[in-house]
């Protein structure tokens, strides 16, 4: 029996074609997958652009918004020191005033207080020996001698009494 090697090498040369065509087969649909997952990772890639220029405009806008609440917030801490400053004076004022009545009522005859006509008249020193109605909720007036009360003190008792009223006046109601 003689081979026939051409007959060996056509055989040979089909199986090695089938086997090409085969692999050529498998790297066809990989590549198909490949295609198909790049379509994919593209949309991601340009859903995740579009978030992150979604995220810089709103991050520039929360800028902008915290810009302008610290500007407002900034000129409100200055009023409000401004108002704090303006109050602590006039509470220094006032307990200067209060102490100087308090002295002027122990040393003079001094003994009531004027209070609005629809209420009775109150003895300006309690049993104890303390003012009263400097901060109560009855409005003050002490019946000061002139040459004793500045223009700033009589302003600020007229002011006193007009916050005691309100504050008496929120109670009742």
């Amino acid at each position: 029996m003689s081979l026939n090697w051409s007959l060996i090498l056509d055989v040979v040369m089909i199986a090695m074609m089938a086997a090409t065509m085969i692999y050529a087969f498998t790297l066809n649909r990989n590549l198909e997958r490949l295609k198909s997952v790049k379509t994919e990772f593209d949309a991601t890639v340009q859903k995740l652009t579009l978030s992150i220029t979604q995220a810089e405009k709103g991050l520039q806008d929360l800028k902008l918004t915290a810009q302008e609440v610290g500007g407002d917030m900034e000129s409100r801490i200055a009023d409000a020191r401004g108002l704090a400053q303006e109050l602590q004076f006039m509470i220094e004022t006032a307990d200067g005033m209060a102490n100087r009545l308090s002295r002027a009522a122990e040393g003079s005859n001094v003994t009531k207080i004027e209070t609005p006509k629809s209420a009775p008249s109150v003895p300006l020193v309690k049993a104890g020996g303390q003012p009263q109605g400097l901060f109560g909720s009855r409005p003050i007036s002490t019946e000061v001698p002139p040459k004793l009360r500045s223009r700033a003190e009589s302003q600020l008792m007229e002011d006193l009494n007009r916050v005691a009223a309100a504050r008496a006046e929120k109670t009742r109601g």
